[in-house]
């Protein structure tokens, strides 16, 4: 993996579509200005034009006859050279995300009325980065038929990645995508250089049409220093723009299970053709408001899905509940875009995005659908972007960011489940089944986080020194609520298991099929876990330092073009985040056997990420290239974890944590043994935990008592005074999870690749 707690060394000898130039939202074409000689040329004039948008660079070959023109959006390029005593070089030129095309011109003899077309350059490959990545160019993402339609998907075409379905009941991820076999929740995701990943629990927060994206890049290993907070792989999305032509239309994508083939080896017997229908409709538009100035681009898609999960109890007494269950899911998703040019130095954008959609289904696994989720997002982003160029040695890029996630995961109604066996109870397992019911023990939760996102980035060509630094700074407040055990969870005793070990059922008047909720409420309880406390996250203590979380990185990188063969890339970023750990809660006395220090855990300001690497061309007709490098890369952490941990060390009453019945005693008098002498009683005062043998004690009996114990367990926290932390919740609980020790290192990983390019032929290019 890529990240890990430790570091691990990677060596990766991997496949490579386009070695990235950075992962940043732009390009850059660079190339060198020579004679029929293969003398280099100084002061040659170089003009760089987009054929779409009519957005002109103008530059100078230096010294060494070199020339660099940064921060180039995306697109079709013509090159155009001239020199007195020579003749016009045209050259076209494509520019792909993040990656920097090579276009060199060779001028011939002649006047400078005369015009040479040569063939066109593309960055099939990169002569001058070590970078491990790929770039999905918006020709391909048109010709790729995706199930689904969804932006991530599109990493299926990437080496090394490895592309999950999730639930679409759970947060707002429909895919997600591991890089290199790390975690897929730390996978960084950015669109048009904006932040959009969930930060709370990994994966992205909002999703775009794949009709919205012009390129697609993802980086697997030796990451531009640019990219950000990051060592398990970072997707980067750019935006389609407008242009001077017109262009439109409207699409439908419908799929139906009649239409589809079945999606396994072997039919189900009781879903031998589940139903399935999705219908994707929407509309483009996109050209001039005033030519060669101002830009529009416009999407719109909806997304109706109507699907079935099939659920299939393993017990013959559930076997009446098995059922093909309604799973549906709605969204729409509307971009805007506009591009404006200044003049021939300053040139912006903005793009607003919305994603919205609500579904209905399990969180994972097949189970009743009372144990299903109801989940509701609306995403918003809007990004402005400045492109600037200061000189014709400096260019500037600067972006502002904003986004916004509302999401809401809640308990079923009848509305949604009408009927539904389970509905309103606390989520049960059955033992010896597959059998789940019941309220999902991770509900109701909901978050409200808002994101803005400052970055700048420059470039600065200086002789055979092309240098990029900027600084990215992101402020983070989130809020939101997780009332997980309500009203509780835990588990019944099976009549399958009690009859394999000779249990009468009689005895316990189980009816023949379990169908209602009064027919579940007879299963005697094995064992169960409740919440109790505040739900809001995070915890009130402290919450004016607990709920914002900013994100600072700087980084300096130069590419030295040594000659003409070899080129060496270095460079140095730094990183940090103000609200990684707890860093204002100590830890309580209980927990001294177990830690270093009782201090907060101390935040690092150390995480210095250096990356170094070449690129090697070493013969005349520069086909191949030899690169190799190495970097030290930190990661993030779910902010999931850190909330968990504040709970547990907060001062009792602050923030919400389980009881487990263990700790809980039977308040409840004369509960019957339906067979004395061989199963155990319940007594006042048992602790109700009943997991090696079934008793008298019924789901039913729980349900009683249930207002009562959590009145208890909530009064036996309550804190008159929120703020004393001479008592923790973890001295009452005697349990907790996601501790975090005094010296805490975020995640990091170790990168080195080494690898050999051939271009075989044109547009054939192997790694």
């Amino acid at each position: 993996m890529l990240s890990m707690p430790r570091a691990t060394f990677t060596l990766a000898l991997l496949f490579l579509t386009i070695a990235a130039l950075a992962q940043a939202p732009i390009g850059a074409i660079v190339g060198a200005v020579s004679d029929g000689s293969g003398g280099l040329i100084a002061g040659a004039s170089i003009t760089i034009t987009n054929v779409e948008t009519g957005l002109k660079r103008e530059i100078k070959s230096d010294i060494q006859g070199q020339f660099s023109v940064p921060a180039l959006p995306p697109g079709r390029y013509e090159v155009r050279t001239h020199m007195a005593g020579f003749r016009q070089t045209v050259r076209q030129a494509e520019v792909v995300t993040g990656s920097t095309t090579t276009v060199d011109m060779k001028l011939e003899i002649g006047t400078v009325t005369e015009v040479v077309s040569v063939d066109a350059a593309t960055a099939q490959i990169a002569y001058d980065a070590h970078k491990i990545d790929g770039v999905i160019v918006r020709s391909q993402i048109e010709a790729l038929p995706l199930n689904g339609r969804s932006f991530l998907q599109l990493a299926f075409l990437e080496p090394g990645v490895s592309v999950g379905a999730q639930s679409l009941a759970q947060y707002n991820a429909q895919f997600s995508v591991s890089v290199l076999g790390a975690s897929s929740a730390k996978t960084a995701i950015t669109v048009d250089g904006g932040n959009v990943r969930n930060s709370i629990e990994g994966g992205t927060a909002q999703n775009f049409s794949q009709e919205v994206v012009e390129e697609f890049q993802i980086s697997s290993a030796n990451f531009d220093l640019s990219t950000g907070i990051a060592a398990s792989g970072a997707i980067n999305i750019v935006s389609r723009s407008g242009g001077n032509d017109f262009h439109g239309g409207a699409y439908y994508f419908f799929r139906d299970n009649n239409l589809s083939a079945y999606p396994a080896l072997r039919r189900n017997a009781f879903a031998p053709d589940p139903f399935f229908a999705r219908r994707q409709a929407g509309a483009l538009l996109s050209g001039p408001i005033k030519k060669d100035k101002l830009f529009f681009f416009f999407n719109i898609e909806n997304n109706n899905q109507d699907a079935v999960v099939t659920v299939q109890p393993d017990s013959a007494y559930f076997a009446a509940l098995t059922q093909n269950a309604s799973n549906p899911y709605n969204g729409r998703q509307i971009s805007a875009k506009f591009d404006y040019r200044f003049n021939t130095k300053h040139n912006l954008f903005a793009r607003y995005s919305h994603d919205g959609n609500n579904g209905f289904g399990p969180r994972g696994g097949s189970p009743l659908p009372s144990n299903w989720l109801v989940n509701r997002n609306w995403a918003d982003q809007s990004v402005l972007g400045i492109t600037s160029t200061l000189s014709t040695a400096f260019v500037n890029d600067f972006r502002f960011a904003y986004h916004y996630w509302n999401n809401r995961n809640l308990h079923p109604t009848e509305k949604e489940c009408p009927g539904c066996l389970g509905l309103g109870l606390p989520e049960m397992s059955v033992a010896g089944t597959n059998v789940r019911f019941g309220n999902t023990s991770n509900a109701p939760q909901g978050r409200d986080v808002r994101r803005y996102n400052l970055v700048n980035n420059m470039s600065w060509q200086r002789g055979a020194h092309r240098m990029r630094f900027g600084a990215s700074y992101e402020n983070a407040p989130a809020t939101g609520y997780w009332a997980f055990g309500d009203p509780a969870a835990g588990q019944v005793w099976g009549p399958d298991i009690m009859a394999a070990n000779r249990i009468p059922l009689s005895a316990f008047g189980f009816p023949a099929q379990f169908v209602t909720n009064a027919d579940v409420l007879k299963l005697p309880l094995a064992a169960f876990i409740m919440g109790i406390g505040d739900p809001a996250q995070p915890p009130p203590f402290n919450i004016d330092k607990a709920n914002t979380n900013r994100r600072y990185h700087l980084y300096w990188q130069d590419t030295f073009r040594i000659n003409s063969k070899l080129t060496l890339n270095y460079g140095l970023a730094w990183q940090f985040e103000s609200t990684l750990v707890n860093g204002d809660l100590s830890k309580p006395a209980y927990l001294a056997p177990l830690m270093e220090s009782l201090d907060p855990t101390r935040p690092t300001y150390t995480n210095w990420t250096p990356s170094l690497g070449f690129a090697w061309n070493p013969f005349k007709n520069s086909k191949t290239v030899i690169r190799g490098g190495g970097g030290f890369y930190y990661d993030t952490t779910e902010i999931s974890q850190r909330l968990v941990e504040r709970s547990v060390i907060g001062p009792v009453g602050n923030g919400r944590q389980q009881i487990g019945g263990q700790s809980v005693p039977n308040p409840t008098a004369g509960i019957v043994n339906p067979i004395p002498g061989t199963l155990p009683n319940v007594n006042v005062g048992t602790p109700l935990d009943f997991r090696t043998a079934p008793t008298g004690f019924r789901l039913s009996d729980l349900m009683n008592i249930l207002p009562r114990i959590r009145a208890n367990s909530e009064a036996a926290t309550a804190n008159p005074n929120p703020n004393d932390l001479s008592v923790r919740n973890i001295n009452i609980s005697k349990q907790g999870t996601d501790l975090y020790p005094y010296r805490y290192s975020p995640p990091y990983s170790r990168h080195l690749t080494i690898g050999v390019q051939r271009e075989i032929r044109k547009s054939l290019v192997v790694t």
